[in-house]
């Protein structure tokens, strides 16, 4: 609505700055423009865009997990068939998985030859995919901690006993 305008507005603006920097930071061979999702057309918004992905599944896992309805959310508004709770439990671990993909390609864990172009989409091969998951496995419980907390933060806003 009307009164979440602002605060998207601030976010939206906030994400223009903060992306450019991000991708400054990145190898050379990783830096981009801008970020896009879909499909994402360089590694570097692949990697983005499944770590956004697996960790807003666990975002979703997390409000069940707690009682709560993963589709009504507070800052993003519902809309058909958005679980906007688990986005709004993602918000805040979003610089943590990015730091962890920057850590990545700045580590060499990810190389230009671990992904491939399909369709104008760009997708991470199998050997980057093996190199993915196994990092993930060992970031994912902190998020999943993370996740947890947050919601039952929310489970307790919403009491009304």
């Amino acid at each position: 609505g009307a009164d979440l305008d602002t605060p998207l507005g601030i976010e939206g603006h906030a994400a223009a700055l903060y992306f450019p920097a991000f991708f400054s930071t990145l190898p050379k061979a990783f830096r981009v423009e801008s970020r896009q999702r879909r499909p994402p057309p360089d590694p570097t918004n692949a990697l983005l865009s499944l770590a956004y992905t697996l960790l807003h599944r666990e975002a979703v896992h997390a409000a069940y997990a707690h009682g709560l309805d993963p589709y009504l959310g507070a800052l993003h508004s519902p809309a058909y068939g958005r679980e906007s709770l688990a986005c709004d439990l993602v918000e805040p671990l979003r610089s943590e998985v990015d730091r962890w993909i920057g850590a990545g390609l700045h580590g060499g864990v990810w190389r230009p030859e671990n992904f491939y172009s399909d369709h104008g989409a760009v997708i991470l091969g199998k050997a980057g995919r093996v190199a993915f998951y196994r990092g993930w496995m060992q970031v994912v419980p902190r998020f999943r901690q993370r996740l947890r907390r947050s919601a039952q933060l929310a489970l307790r806003l919403l009491d009304v006993s």
